[in-house]
Parts: C-alpha cells; structure tokens; sequence
C-alpha cells in the first residue's frame, strides 16, 4: 500500500500482515482495524485515530505519528525503529514488550502505562505526560525525560543513568533501588531541600 490518503475512514480494516510504504495519512480513522503483524515504512500519520487498533507484533519503521490517539488500542511486541510518536495519547494501550530504538515520543501521554521490564535506552520522553507511568525494572539509560510530568511514575530498580532529567519533579516519583549516577543523585538532594556543597 502507497499513496496519499486524506479524511478517510479505514474502520475496521484488515491490514495484518501487509506493508504499508511511503504513505501520507492525513485526519484518518483506523477505528478498530486489525494491523497486527503489519509492516510500515517511512509513512507518516497526522491527526489520525487508532481507537481499539491492533497492532500486536506490527513493524514500525523510519514512521512518524503526530497527535494521533491510540487509545485503548493494542502494540503488544512491536518494534520501532527510528519511529516518532509525537503529541499522541495511549489511554488504556497495551505497550507491554514493546521494543523501539532510536525513538521520540516527546508530548504524548502515556499516563498509567505499563512500561516495566523493557529496553528504553535513548528514548526521549520530552515533555511527556507520564504520570502514574510503571517503568519498573526498565533500562533508560540516556533516556531523556526533561520537563516531563514523573507524579505516581514508578522507577524502582530501574536504570536511569545518563537519562535527562532537566525541569522535572522527582519529590513524587518512586526511586527504590534505581540506578541514579552522580550528577542525578545530586539533582535528587536538591529537589528535596538539600543544598549540595563541596
């Protein structure tokens, strides 16, 4: 599949296992469809709805999603690679064994979301709603999650060194046997009244 596409409803559609290749969508709905096991490459998806989708196991590659709402949608075990998620919203969206290298999902919310147990090394997270986020057990090295909202995000025994945390509020976050480097663990003191001296 190729092409342009604007205001176009998709609903329902099969599009398991199939490849979708330099497409344009624009203000489309992809309400409930069935896109597991899919392939996509270098497409891009503007204001577009994935209500109830499911992308189980779908390859996502070189794409880039703008503000769109996956909501209560299913991305079990998928991979991104090089893929932007920006400004969308995953209420309810199963993200368990996700895997993505070299991603942005800058601006999305992602509150409540089930994030443990996962590679998310270099992701940046900026300005991202991820309040009540479990990232337990996670890899996050040089993630970067500045200016994020972390309140109720849960980080124990997760690793975050390297990861940006400039303009965030670790005072509600849950730290439990997170790996913090030095750097961090001073940003840690002075967000609880600490004042750090040599």
């Amino acid at each position: 599949m190729t092409g342009e596409y604007r205001d176009r409803c998709f609903d329902g559609e099969l599009f398991g296992n199939q490849t979708i290749h330099d497409c344009r969508f624009e203000n489309c709905t992809f309400l409930a469809c069935q896109l597991e096991s899919a392939t996509l490459n270098t497409s891009q998806f503007q204001d577009c709805d994935f209500t109830r989708s499911q992308l189980n196991g779908a390859s996502l590659k070189g794409c880039v999603f703008g503000q769109c709402n996956f909501t209560d949608s299913r991305l079990f075990a998928v991979k991104m690679e090089g893929t932007h998620l920006v400004a969308c919203r995953f209420d309810g969206a199963d993200m368990r064994a996700i895997q993505v290298e070299a991603c942005d999902w800058s601006f999305s919310s992602l509150r409540l979301q089930k994030l443990a147990d996962l590679d998310l090394r270099r992701l940046k997270l900026v300005e991202a709603d991820l309040y009540g986020a479990d990232f337990t057990k996670s890899d996050l090295r040089n993630a970067d999650f500045s200016r994020s909202v972390l309140a109720q995000a849960k980080f124990d025994e997760a690793d975050l060194r390297g990861a940006g945390l400039h303009g965030v509020d670790l005072r509600q976050a849950s730290l439990a046997q997170t790996r913090i480097d030095l750097a961090q663990a001073i940003l840690f003191a002075q967000s609880h009244g600490a004042i750090v001296q040599e």
